[in-house]
């Protein structure tokens, strides 16, 4: 998940957020009402991984009448909420899954997701800390913790939770990029580009890494890796993304210089 976090002139964009976790429905056999019930949860699972969440609302609503394992609709319709950006709605319905299952640590992660879209990053940092809790290997809890303490400017605190994260689970390309945003906003240069090129080393392809190791390269002064950078932004991206057009501006006055 990609987000703008600069409010100067230039446009930068960050790795965010990993997204939020889908609670996995496990395979009971039941009777009667608790079987349709467990049909619903199956279609709705199903139009979570299609993207279509309005239909999954609509099945978990169904399957909430019914009765039917109640903390999993719970969470997975707030899931479904989540993703149509009323945080607001999902968070009731975290918290209403939490009531029934407090053990599960997927639903204090998301519920922690949807805070911070709200920026309330306390309360956010308070759901991931309870995730990490209850499943002390938790890598993506750990990485979503990080980037609450960045928006709090607790950058020391953010690294110290994405070098556990990438501990956890050294495949998780987010953990680098987020660590290197910090290791940025700590002056600290050479680290943050570290970072961003291990995340290009993991996902070769993800043009917002080259966009934000570009702008170091600029920083630090070397020329013609930014330079190498840009041209990765526009091969990576779409035509109409803002990244393309910034690089493609970028590119011209480094390459006219």
């Amino acid at each position: 998940m990609r987000e703008t976090i600069s409010r100067g002139r230039t446009l930068r964009l960050v790795m965010g957020l990993l997204g939020v976790a889908l609670v996995v429905l496990a395979t009971v056999v039941f009777q009667g009402r608790m079987n349709r019930g467990n049909r619903y949860h199956d279609q709705g699972r199903v139009y979570l991984q299609r993207g279509e969440y309005q239909e999954a609302i609509e099945v978990y609503n169904k399957a909430i009448e019914l009765g039917a394992d109640l903390a999993i609709a719970y969470a997975n319709r707030g899931y479904a909420y989540d993703s149509l950006g009323n945080h607001a709605q999902a968070i009731q319905d975290y918290t209403k899954a939490l009531e029934l299952g407090p053990e599960l640590a997927m639903v204090y992660n998301n519920r922690g997701f949807a805070y911070y879209k709200m920026e309330e990053y306390p309360r956010a940092i308070d759901d991931y800390s309870k995730a990490i809790e209850l499943d002390p290997g938790y890598a993506i809890a750990y990485n979503n913790r990080g980037s609450a303490y960045s928006e709090l400017e607790e950058f020391v605190k953010a690294i110290e939770d994405f070098n556990k994260a990438v501990e956890l689970d050294p495949g998780l390309v987010d953990a680098y990029g987020n660590r290197a945003r910090a290791y940025d906003n700590l002056g600290e240069l050479e680290q943050a580009i570290k970072n961003y090129s291990k995340a290009i080393e993991l996902d070769p392809d993800r043009a917002v890494i080259y966009y934000n190791r570009a702008f170091l390269y600029l920083k630090s002064g070397q020329k013609e890796k930014a330079i190498d950078d840009f041209k990765a932004v526009i091969k990576y991206s779409s035509k109409d993304d803002m990244m393309t057009f910034v690089a493609d501006s970028q590119l011209r006055l480094l390459e006219a210089k």
